[in-house]
């Protein structure tokens, strides 16, 4: 079991540096996470085959 397994997580500022790192930490550690951030279409789709990915790994 991961240590995060099953817990909840808001990042705002998720798009990127410091943020970005955060939220795909959390993620990584079995989070349920949700990032808040001012992205463009472009970013917006590589940000959800991210999230796509770390399912798959899950």
């Amino acid at each position: 079991m991961n240590a995060l397994e099953g817990r909840r997580a808001i990042v705002t500022g998720g798009s990127r540096g410091i943020g970005r790192a955060i939220a795909l930490e959390l993620a990584g550690q079995g989070a349920l996470s949700a990032s808040i951030m001012l992205v463009t279409a472009r970013e917006a789709r590589k940000y959800a085959t991210l999230s796509e990915q770390w399912d798959q790994r899950r």
